[in-house]
């Protein structure tokens, strides 16, 4: 069974949409359904490398691209691109942007066998540093963090958030921590979690926070719990991604 994972990268306005694995146009259908409900960028790029959308036929193709006209318009004036690996799948690539273009859908669509060519069309500048906006999404928002989280990046990490938050409201948050310095004074806690608390309204889910198995950081943690826990946050720390995507999994 195939998988698709969508990573947003605000500041260059580019959505990109890892997809593996076997797939069904069924979930295609499913991940254009929740992109476009969640909000979405000018720029899309599809890797399609490391997929296998060879039992997909040609009127699936056809009845697809028919259903991304009702959407195409949130996107008008936008670029997309598709990569392949596969010579086959490659022509399937070709055969869905040409039914695109039949369509009347307002996109640019580019098919390729290169990522840096697709990027490259896509005007993506790839020595653009823009980390700092960049989160996945899968079965949650997923934000990885590394380098000095002081109070000052501390305070942008949360809004940051709270911007992907606007675009998926109910998806959890899973925030990786494990390569990341973080502050330890309670007072720069306390403060994280009063900023955390300006939002708190605009979110009811579960934020699940990866740390790295050590003394310190696991004293921090708790006092950083009890402090958002005051706010009225659910919120757990972990040291594994696994353990976290099941307890954000369990509804309660």
């Amino acid at each position: 069974m195939g998988n698709i994972e969508t990573t947003y990268d605000l500041p260059k306005d580019l959505t990109t949409f890892k997809v593996v694995g076997k797939m069904r146009i069924v979930d295609f259908y499913d991940c254009l359904e929740i992109y476009y409900e969640g909000g979405v960028t000018p720029l899309t790029l599809w890797d399609l490398t490391e997929a296998d959308v060879s039992g997909i036929s040609s009127d699936e193709i056809s009845n697809f691209a028919q259903y991304s006209r009702n959407f195409a318009e949130a996107r008008k004036g936008g670029k997309t691109a598709i990569v392949f690996n596969d010579s086959l799948d490659y022509g399937l690539g070709r055969m869905f942007a040409t039914y695109l273009e039949l369509a009347d859908v307002p996109l640019e669509v580019h098919t390729s066998r290169n990522l840096d060519d697709a990027k490259k069309w896509l005007g993506i500048d790839e020595h653009m540093i823009a980390e700092s906006m960049v989160y996945k999404i899968g079965s949650c928002i997923q934000k990885t963090e590394t380098g000095e989280l002081d109070r000052t990046r501390s305070i942008d990490l949360i809004h940051e958030l709270s911007v992907a938050i606007k675009f998926h409201k109910d998806q959890h948050i899973l925030v990786d921590l494990r390569d990341a310095s973080v502050q330890t004074d309670i007072q720069d806690l306390m403060a994280f979690a009063a900023e955390c608390a300006k939002f708190r309204s605009e979110f009811d889910k579960k934020i699940a926070i990866l740390i790295p198995n050590t003394e310190e950081r696991i004293e921090a943690a708790k006092r950083f719990r009890s402090c958002m826990d005051v706010q009225g946050f659910r919120l757990k720390q972990f040291f594994d991604y696994e353990p976290a995507i099941d307890w954000l999994s369990v509804e309660e």
